[in-house]
């Protein structure tokens, strides 16, 4: 089936032939190929190669938990705050410690012992944190808010790669560093992909008319 992918996609001009290649595959996706089983199963029951022999994309991508606590804050424009967000976002650089963990630091060090409570006593947050709440507890609802933020991310990944239809792609989260890793072997069209993974999802609403109203 592949052979015929790589046959059909030779009659196009050079730079057209891994496109037109993924086509004609996407094309027979869900058609029966071998023994009663359709392309994708086929593919799907491929042994697994990997990176090292059968070539491919690695790509790593990190969730800036650095936008997470700012939108958290509401945007704050505290001078303090926004002060200790690039003081976090430089020590990491050279840390080992959570982001969440360096940012507390930093604020402790530059706010004279305001309350984190201050900034993050917003709309958003009104049910978790409240004027009264220690920096202990302002910290756990970053830390939840930031992990779900890091998880939400993760499926939609693992969501948009399933779609895409690549034999036994490898995610894993890197320890508490924020960081996605993302292999895939055998892509051909790796711009399809990067793509694919930075894509923003959208929502759109349309306006429809009976076909009474169209007449």
């Amino acid at each position: 089936i592949e052979n015929k992918a790589t046959k059909h996609a030779a009659a196009f001009p050079e730079e057209l032939r891994v496109e037109k290649e993924q086509a004609y595959l996407d094309s027979i996706k869900s058609q029966k190929v071998f023994l009663g089983f359709t392309y994708k199963q086929v593919k799907d029951k491929e042994i697994n190669l990997g990176l090292d022999l059968k070539g491919g994309m690695n790509v790593m991508l990190e969730i800036s938990v650095k936008d997470v606590v700012r939108a958290l804050s509401g945007n704050s424009q505290d001078p303090v705050f926004n002060q200790a967000l690039e003081q976090a976002s430089k020590a990491q650089e050279n840390s080992t410690d959570d982001y969440i963990t360096l940012f507390a630091k930093a604020y402790a060090e530059l706010s004279n012992n305001t309350p984190l409570a201050y900034v993050f006593n917003t709309q958003e947050l009104k049910e978790k944190v409240s004027p009264t709440s220690t920096n202990e507890e302002v910290l756990t609802v970053l830390r939840a808010e930031s992990e779900s933020a890091i998880a939400n991310s993760y499926n939609v990944l693992r969501s948009r790669i399933d779609r895409f239809g690549v034999t036994q792609p490898n995610l894993q989260r890197i320890g508490n560093t924020g960081r996605i890793l993302v292999e895939l072997p055998g892509v051909k069209e790796p711009e399809r992909v990067r793509k694919l993974l930075q894509g923003t999802a959208s929502l759109e609403f349309w306006l429809t008319y009976d076909n009474s109203e169209v007449y």
